[in-house]
């Protein structure tokens, strides 16, 4: 059973649905509901946004409190606005260009990137601004921002490559940590042509948990990305065709290679191979208790993290929304690039892949507050609709607010608020 809360109010529970893809009516019975408390202007005041910008809105990213807001200018590349929580604007800059937008922030500095939408890296540009005030710290050309660890950013100089995001034969890496209010460099290293790099970030902060380096002789170095200081060292009994890419997840490395269809796993403590997993696959991510998970055109599959047996399957859905514990929350878009083609949010027991609680017409933002996924739902052929919380354990959804949202809005909780774009933006106030 789940069960739509409407606010603070007395949460409703619909009647038990039949079972498979029937709680279609869930969906639409809640809607109704919500549109007649509104109308009828009964009940507690609930989802009134803390403010709106109606149109023209392109990005919006939440930056140690302030909200850095992306806008459309017809006759130009746009502007950057940067506002309270509560809608106070603080300062606005223009756009550099149309492929520039907020990369990240770390320790009150937000980092612009006009890198996306750029083919050739002669055109990735680092910028530095001081969140709270807009005022311009430091700019760098040919470079790439590859994530913050702290008061530090870690860059890669691209100056005079073709692609910034592909590693050319014969070519270098220079990495840079430089400190982010001032952009001096902190530490620089520069990594052979015959060796791969790949980052590790930590699950709840996106930051940069270490910097690694793969050489041709199948020896690990990882690097604290604030100080570039070699913290550990680690060789590996590997053998067979050249590697093609690696990384660092929960203990373990795992391996490409040229030719070899699937992923060595190998242990980082002993550098003993562990297991090969077979299929073509994009990467493992730890999903659960003993449970790593691959994620493709082909679904959703599960293996035992131990051994590589294969846990369990499931073929129409490739869209994984978040996880809480052993609890992947999960579904579809409703769009062309899932795979189901259904906008749908239903809970996996990643020990067992045992699906529950599933709402259709619903869909899942990414990004979740308290355990909860943030969730919306569209009204039939419009543009507007309601944002809520989804209760992996429950079903349950408690609705935040009602605003215009497109069809699959992008939402993100954070420092006690949760705001959506997709048409224009909202913001409300998290419970």
């Amino acid at each position: 059973m789940s069960v739509i809360e409407l606010g603070d109010a007395v949460p409703w529970s619909p009647p038990e649905p039949p079972p498979r893809r029937s709680l279609r009516p869930v969906a639409v019975l809640a809607v109704a509901l919500l549109a007649a408390t509104l109308l009828a202007g009964a009940g507690p005041t609930w989802g009134e946004p803390l403010f709106s910008i109606g149109d023209g809105v392109l990005d919006a990213r939440l930056v140690g409190g302030t909200l850095l807001v992306t806008r459309y200018e017809p006759d130009g590349p746009g502007r950057f606005e940067a506002h309270t929580p509560t809608g106070r604007l603080l300062w606005t800059r223009p756009r550099a260009g149309d492929s520039e937008y907020p990369q990240l922030v770390t320790a009150g500095v937000a980092v612009l990137t006009s890198l996306y939408g750029q083919a050739a890296a002669r055109d990735a540009t680092a910028t530095a601004l001081d969140a709270r005030t807009g005022a311009q710290l430091w700019l760098r050309p040919g470079a790439v921002v590859v994530g913050a660890a702290g008061p530090r950013l870690v860059l890669q100089d691209v100056a005079g490559q073709r692609e910034p995001y592909s590693r050319e034969a014969g070519r270098e890496t220079r990495l840079l940590g430089v400190d982010a209010r001032t952009g001096a460099t902190v530490w620089q290293q520069t990594v052979p042509a015959t060796s791969l790099v790949d980052y590790e970030y930590s699950e709840e902060s996106e930051g940069l948990v270490a910097v690694d380096e793969l050489t041709a002789g199948s020896v690990l170095q990882r690097r604290d990305p604030a100080t570039g200081a070699v913290t550990d060292r680690r060789e590996f009994a590997t053998s067979g065709t050249a590697v093609t890419g690696f990384a660092v997840r929960d203990g373990r490395i795992q391996v490409s290679r040229v030719g070899a269809p699937g992923i060595e796993v190998y242990d980082l403590a002993t550098g003993e191979l562990l297991w090969r997993y077979e299929k073509q696959s994009y990467g493992l991510l730890p999903c659960g208790s003993g449970r790593w998970c691959t994620v493709g055109g082909d679904g959703i599959h599960a293996v035992d993290a131990g051994t590589g047996r294969a846990a369990w399957g499931i073929e129409q859905y490739n869209d994984v929304f978040g996880r809480s514990g052993d609890l992947l929350m999960a579904g579809g878009l409703g769009t062309s690039a899932s795979v189901s083609h259904e906008a749908v949010v239903f809970t996996i027991d990643t020990r067992t892949g045992a699906i529950a609680h599933r709402l259709d017409g619903w869909i899942g933002t990414y990004s979740s507050h308290g355990g909860r996924l943030v969730v919306a739902h569209t009204d039939a052929g419009q543009w507007f609709g309601v944002v809520g919380l989804y209760d992996p354990h429950t079903g349950g959804v408690r609705v935040l607010g009602r605003a215009r949202l497109g069809p699959t809005p992008v939402c993100v909780a954070g420092a006690e608020v949760l705001y959506c774009t997709g048409n224009g933006l909202s913001v409300w106030r998290l419970p």
